[in-house]
């Protein structure tokens, strides 16, 4: 198991918990000055170290995953999975299991048998980060229409059958708002799982196959943060809410010097009419941060407004929590030690560890008080928003949801569930990400109308490909600055 894989999965994993290591003469330890040796990772198994692997799977989605007692409820029968891992795992003429065989064996069977779609489900083998459900993006077509009252009539389009003014007659769900020079459009598209070539477009002059495609995803580059500052506006690119720390550093320092650059920035939100906020590729990291953004550019440190902001911020951290073998082992604080856990032994959980234990959470109401920053913040989204990255835009819906604009894609759809730690089977060192805590069922989720759900994200106001975001901005705010800047 190479430890940038595991840093990898915690950065878009992690919603409250980052992980912090640094390279030290055959182990690796955090900032704490805690360590672990490295698994022996085996490529070859027999059926014991198989029936040993398989034994700590269980126990380990039955002890430490969120999502397991929920999933019992709905219908998930452990042996029934774990049949399905053994059927799709054959041993070889040496009678021999292979180690990739069986990370994709428990791939396929997760997929197929928990009811849940958890994004931050995933096995890491390798250089391999896979995780179990598909994200859905827009495969786009180059048809556009305009809405007249309740109607929409085609606007523009490259494909010659299809005559301006022609009436939309499907679903609009599939038409996506985008805004033009002309002003407010609808673009039609269909939400796969999986891209297509083609989809069907229903008009009132008849029934059309259009091609479609994905547009370019948007890369970031992990190790930067971006300010640009005018009169109006404030442009902030944040690749990752770890701030491009990696795990030869001391992660959280690397972090915090680099959040420390931005923050002086931030707090001068209140002078200008628009603050946006570049998500694009951003995969989450580490959310205190982006509580701690929010406080600095809603309420400029001042700490009258900070103290009920971030009182009512704590009471929004849990919806359902499940109490894991790594919490009891940490005594309460997950950055007091590293993962106990990575050499599988039962012995290690503490002996009156009773299982997942649920608590209610608090809801967290909108913020209603005074804010210093009063404009617009818009908020630069792509497929790749994730985690953390969610977690910043519901919180910012929450503080001023009339003056949040997203603009973009849907995001990843990777933050119902998180608190998320890496588990390694004992024998393959495979390892499989696990989350402890349940947001699905809190207001900010479950009762907000841009959240669509996992692996669909949260759906922008204005739909904007990466050929488009410049173009966008543009209308919406009125800078043609911000063409030249934003790519």
């Amino acid at each position: 198991m190479k430890i940038r894989n595991l840093f990898a999965a915690a950065i878009l994993g992690l919603v409250m918990v980052f992980p912090v290591f640094a390279k030290s003469q055959g182990t690796y330890k955090n900032s704490r000055n805690y360590s672990y040796d490295l698994l022996n990772s085996k490529e070859r198994l027999t059926q014991e170290e198989l029936d040993k692997d398989l034994d700590a799977l269980e126990h380990l989605l039955s002890h430490a995953y969120v999502l397991y007692n929920k999933s019992v409820k709905k219908g998930f029968k452990m042996d029934t999975f774990l049949n399905e891992i053994r059927k799709e795992c054959p041993a070889t003429e040496q009678g021999l299991y292979k180690q990739r065989d069986l990370s994709q064996a428990i791939y396929k069977a997760s997929a197929k048998y928990f009811p849940f779609p958890d994004s931050h489900l995933s096995l890491v083998l390798g250089n391999d980060f896979v995780p179990v459900f598909n994200l859905h993006r827009v495969c786009f077509s180059d048809v556009y229409f305009e809405k007249i009252g309740k109607t929409y009539v085609v606007d523009s389009s490259s494909d010659d059958r299809i005559k301006v003014g022609s009436k939309f007659k499907g679903k609009k769900e599939n038409l996506y708002k985008c805004i033009t020079s002309s002003g407010e459009r609808y673009r039609f598209g269909v939400m796969v799982g999986a891209p297509v070539e083609t989809a069907e477009l229903l008009l009132d002059s008849g029934k059309f196959s259009v091609n479609v495609n994905y547009d370019s995803v948007y890369t970031a580059h992990r190790d930067t943060s971006e300010v640009t500052e005018t009169e109006n506006f404030l442009y902030i690119k944040v690749s990752d809410w770890a701030f491009g720390a990696d795990y030869e550093s001391d992660a959280m320092t690397v972090a915090r010097t680099r959040f420390e650059a931005i923050k002086e920035a931030v707090i001068k939100a209140y002078e200008k009419d628009f603050v946006i906020v570049d998500l694009r590729g951003n995969p989450g990291g580490d959310a205190t941060y982006t509580e701690e953004f929010l406080n600095y550019m809603y309420f400029s440190n001042e700490p009258k407004l900070i103290g009920p902001f971030t009182k009512n911020l704590k009471s929004a951290k849990a919806g359902q929590i499940a109490m894991t073998s790594s919490e009891i082992l940490y005594s309460g604080s997950r950055f007091n030690k590293l993962y106990s856990n990575v050499n599988y032994d039962p012995d290690m959980y503490a002996p009156e560890y009773k299982g997942l234990e649920e608590k209610p959470c608090k809801e967290f109401p909108s913020y209603k008080g005074e804010k210093n920053f009063k404009g617009k913040l818009i908020i630069l989204t792509d497929v790749l928003s994730a985690s953390a990255s969610e977690y910043f835009i519901s919180t910012a819906q929450l503080i001023d949801e009339d003056n949040v604009i997203l603009v973009g894609e849907n995001t990843y759809g990777c933050i119902s569930y998180g608190g998320v730690f890496p588990y390694y089977l004992p024998e393959s060192g495979i390892c499989i990400n696990l989350s402890n805590t349940d947001f699905s069922e809190t207001a900010r989720f479950s009762k907000n109308k841009k959240w669509s759900g996992e692996t669909y994200g949260f759906m922008p106001d204005y739909w904007a490909t990466q050929d488009k975001i410049s173009e966008t901005l543009e209308l919406l705010t009125g800078s043609e600055v911000l063409a030249d800047l934003i790519r």
